[in-house]
């Protein structure tokens, strides 16, 4: 009975050492949790970053690639509107030179 006894008195304080150790484990298994999920987030936020660094470069890039089309068509289309004018000059040229010749005529036979 006395082993009985001893178990009664020492049960408050095997109760507070189980509290404590239980304590102690879950606030060890919190912290780890935590460290993996801060470690985690930290790999997301860097990953993400790097994806705007490349989309960022990417996007560069194929603003670059469009000014160069759109410097390219610009000059395409000035050639275009110069051959445009050449046509349209050559037109009135070879049209006022057939015309020309018929005023001189009637001028010449008073018709």
């Amino acid at each position: 009975m006395t082993q009985l006894t001893q178990e009664v008195e020492q049960f408050p304080n095997t109760l507070k050492e189980g509290k404590e150790q239980a304590a102690r484990e879950a606030t060890e298994r919190a912290n780890k949790a935590n460290t993996f999920e801060v470690r985690a987030l930290k790999e997301q936020i860097e990953n993400t970053g790097n994806l705007t660094v490349a989309e960022s470069k990417t996007l560069t890039q194929r603003i670059e690639i469009l000014s160069e089309e759109n410097n390219h068509l610009r000059k395409q289309l000035e050639l275009a509107n110069e051959k445009v004018v050449k046509v349209a000059s050559d037109a009135i040229q070879g049209a006022q030179q057939r015309i020309m010749p018929v005023t001189a005529v009637q001028a010449a036979t008073g018709k």
